[in-house]
């Protein structure tokens, strides 16, 4: 039985790593739409390139430019995986439909990931982290909590932008339970108690909150914090509109994900080999490789070894400190410490020169 399982795991890891991104519910990166005037031809050429701007935007954390640039968007309609056209939905504001098509398109993984490798545009691997939106808005004395479902056009827009290098940004209720917990003067003067009690209730990785004001010369100010764990980075946007202060608070934050994971192109980074046992199933094996994927340093992931429920990976980082200490946290994986590191090798090892250098038993599910 244990062996069967060790096939299937390692079919399973094949199609994993030959699709050549991690599988993600909160956004397809590799995917996208424009609206065309029709769907002839040169339309569907145009929509293509803009189509293919914003994966390359949202896989590399950066807009596409120079160079490499007009030879990547030059082999657009070659990287098409599928496309259809759509029906628009949303109205204009004078109640008419817009005129044209939406075009949808998704590129292949593989083969956009190889060309984009060639043309040494690095590519972010890996879920997004999470983010949770709080926001407070000063108006003369009053001090108040957004509602995202009393500003939806505004919370639309933030949205949006997220989108575009696919965050996965999300916003509080805002129900009884959360104006208890929290008041708009404890984003005010950053009261991390109730911030992070607030934020418990939903699944997160980061935690942002937003202090709007205007300035004397009536000038849009935001106030940032960025919530890490027990860490907590400042930063201040300034517009002379309400919701381009809160874009530019968004795209801002883009800047510091860049910035701590930073995309590398293809072998950049360390591997470091991993052993996990009791991965007894394609059901575990399938919830194991969606919690490493959550993991933001980890740039991939390669299944080296399996034996029956006994698995060794290879995982690629920048530092792999930092990886193996998130490891460490993560909920489904439970360290097996005191194992001699000479009995953490694979019977043949799976890297020349790569030794195990942590064992971990698979809790998930349980």
């Amino acid at each position: 039985m244990k062996s069967t399982i060790g096939k299937w795991l390692l079919l399973a890891a094949w199609m994993v790593v030959s699709a050549g991104v991690w599988s993600q519910d909160e956004a397809d990166l590799y995917s996208g739409q424009v609206l065309v005037a029709d769907e002839g031809p040169q339309a569907r050429a145009d929509g293509l390139r803009r189509i293919l701007g914003q994966v390359i935007e949202r896989l590399s954390g950066r807009g596409s430019r120079g160079e490499a640039a007009g030879v990547l968007l030059s082999r657009a309609s070659s990287l098409v995986e599928q496309f259809r056209y759509l029906v628009p939905n949303q109205r204009q504001k004078n109640g008419e439909v817009p005129v044209g098509r939406l075009l949808w398109v998704r590129f292949d993984s593989g083969a956009l990931e190889r060309l984009l490798r060639e043309q040494g545009v690095p590519v972010w691997h890996g879920q997004r982290p999470r983010v949770l939106l709080w926001l407070a808005e000063e108006q003369g004395a009053q001090r108040n909590l957004l509602n995202p479902a009393e500003d939806s056009a505004l919370y639309k827009v933030l949205r949006r932008e997220a989108a575009r290098f696919g965050t996965p940004l999300q916003f509080p209720l805002m129900d009884l339970q959360d104006q208890s917990t929290l008041m708009p003067v404890d984003l005010w003067v950053d009261y991390a108690v109730a911030i992070r009690e607030a934020s418990s209730r939903y699944p997160h990785d980061l935690i942002l909150t937003g202090r709007l004001r205007t300035s004397p010369d009536r000038q849009w100010i935001a106030d940032w914090s960025l919530w890490d764990g027990g860490s907590v980075e400042h930063f201040e946007t300034r517009d002379g509109n309400r919701i381009g202060v809160l874009r530019a608070g968004i795209d801002a934050l883009q800047e510091r994900l860049l910035a701590r994971h930073q995309p590398q192109a293809e072998g950049g980074g360390e591997e470091v080999l991993v052993r996990i046992e009791d991965v007894d199933s394609l059901a575990a094996y399938g919830e194991l490789m969606r919690w490493l994927a959550s993991v933001p340093d980890l740039q991939c992931v390669h299944l080296h070894e399996a034996d029956g429920s006994v698995l060794v990976l290879g995982l690629r980082a920048a530092v792999q400190e930092i990886v193996l200490r998130r490891l460490d946290a993560v909920s489904v994986l439970e360290a097996l410490p005191g194992i001699d590191a000479e009995l953490e090798q694979p019977r043949h090892p799976a890297v020349p020169g790569l030794a195990v250098v942590r064992s971990y038993r698979f809790i998930g599910g349980r």
